[in-house]
């Protein structure tokens, strides 16, 4: 079963998509009907995953406001008190929802990425954390909580205190990984920038900048900012990103690099190429511009590193 049940209506599949990927991308998995499998009942299915998840994300949208099933969803996840909603479009979501905060995502245009996605995937971290939080409470036996005024020999509570350290000292010592211990909530992303900045009047330029990624963390995003002229390149760790075609014009936005294009442990480096086209005469006239940034988001790569970050 997924941790988060994304509802939406069939004409914003694109933005489940990317939103799913974005969720996995977390740590976190996530479901959407399209998981469904061959013979399996489409409404089961949906019920099976919607009982089982722990944080439900629901997409309004014109056509969203006024679907039966996604209505039905997100009710669902209201009375359970683990809705987190977004607002694809200027629009009002449906009168039982609008007292719950909706994130902002009408600018959203996938694969880009925006500042208010980033604080929709934070929501969706809080609720999921809560609900493991809750869980574990839940899993502890009525009479442990109530309060207990019995005499307990002070040998039973140096066993039981000797035990616990041990167990810290065993995890700790055999570098657990984070994704193994749920309980440890990812710690806040860690912004590594690098940046280029050029301006010329002649062929060709190449500018660089470099940044490491801090020891003990693992990379979980990159989002690349680039303003580029025509013909000009961008490039991280020696593969291509960003190609603008002569005559093409400037060109600016965000994306968000694939992992394939890093290794952990090693240092980004950033490479911004400016290329003036030439005149029939062979002249070279006017000054292009090329500028790009990084933002890389990590976490702790074991219990140990999450320790000492805190």
């Amino acid at each position: 079963m997924a941790d988060v049940f994304i509802s939406y209506a069939r004409e914003d599949r694109r933005y489940a998509v990317a939103l799913a990927d974005a969720i996995t991308s977390r740590g976190w998995t996530a479901w959407w009907d399209r998981q469904l499998k061959i013979g399996q009942s489409f409404s089961a299915a949906i019920e099976t995953e919607l009982t089982a998840a722990r944080c439900v994300v629901v997409l309004w949208s014109r056509t969203s406001v006024t679907a039966e099933w996604v209505l039905n969803e997100a009710s669902e996840g209201a009375r359970r008190d683990i809705l987190v909603p977004a607002i694809l479009e200027p629009i009002l979501p449906p009168l039982e929802f609008r007292r719950r905060h909706a994130a902002d995502l009408s600018g959203w245009k996938p694969p880009k990425s925006i500042d208010t996605l980033d604080e929709f995937l934070t929501a969706v971290d809080e609720v999921l954390g809560r609900s493991i939080l809750s869980q574990e409470k839940r899993s502890i036996p009525t009479e442990e909580l109530r309060p207990s005024f019995r005499f307990r020999a002070p040998r039973v509570w140096m066993w039981a205190l000797l035990l616990g350290l041990t167990g810290v000292a065993f995890l700790i010592g055999r570098q657990m990984s984070v994704d193994e211990f749920p309980l440890v909530p990812y710690r806040p992303p860690v912004t590594c920038t690098a940046a280029t900045q050029l301006g010329l009047s002649g062929t060709v330029v190449t500018d660089s900048s470099s940044c490491s990624v801090p020891d003990g963390m693992i990379i979980t995003k990159v989002l690349l900012h680039y303003t580029l002229d025509d013909g000009g390149e961008i490039s991280v760790n020696d593969h291509e990103v960003i190609a603008l075609a002569p005559n093409r014009g400037t060109d600016s936005g965000t994306v968000r690099l694939p992992m394939s294009v890093f290794t952990e442990g090693t240092s980004v480096l950033l490479r911004v190429r400016a290329r003036n086209a030439m005149n029939a005469d062979g002249s070279v006239s006017g000054t292009v511009y090329g500028r790009a940034s990084l933002e890389i988001f990590t976490r702790p790569r074991s219990i140990r590193e999450w320790l000492t970050q805190k």
